[in-house]
């Protein structure tokens, strides 16, 4: 069933309108996966935005805005945020590491920074990868930059530069 507040026409399962021009909509009408979210309309000259658990990344949470100025069509996250906690800005996928970051103003070549965790363990450490790719997997190159435990215990690490070109 579908709610409606301040209208006779709700569009979601709960629609709270206020006047004619801006209104908060709580679920997803069309929904068959199980999503929940909830939507910013302002005026139809601004940006809408969607806030949702499984909206547009399956098992997380993301923060959307409308693709069309004072439009309902959330399809490409700013933020998403995974199950396992890692962060994904410009990306639905943030599985490389703890925060991904991309330049998605373009569809070639795919840039991103992340930041990747790792083990406290011998041979473990973090690090910063710059990448750029025709794809995410195809043509990689990038930069490297990571700290790495050495081995013996004594918790001494490394600092590493190094390039990737992979393909």
């Amino acid at each position: 069933p579908l709610v409606g507040i301040g209208t006779d026409a709700p569009s979601y399962p709960l629609s709270v309108v206020s006047g004619t021009a801006n209104y908060a909509a709580l679920g997803d009408a069309s929904s068959t996966n199980g999503a929940a979210a909830l939507h910013l309309l302002p005026a139809s000259n601004k940006t809408s935005w969607s806030i949702g658990a499984n909206y547009n990344v399956s098992d997380g949470f993301n923060i959307t805005p409308s693709t069309a100025t004072g439009g309902e069509t959330f399809s490409t996250p700013a933020l998403s945020i995974s199950s396992s906690s890692n962060v994904g800005i410009a990306t639905t996928a943030p599985t490389n590491a703890k925060l991904v970051i991309n330049n998605s103003s373009t569809s070639s070549p795919v840039t991103s920074l992340e930041l990747m965790g790792g083990s406290i363990a011998d041979g473990g450490g973090t690090g910063i990868f710059f990448k750029a790719s025709s794809s995410s997997t195809a043509d990689r190159f990038g930069a490297r930059i990571n700290s790495l435990r050495e081995a013996g215990g004594n918790g001494a690490a490394s600092l590493v530069f190094s390039t990737d070109t992979s393909s």
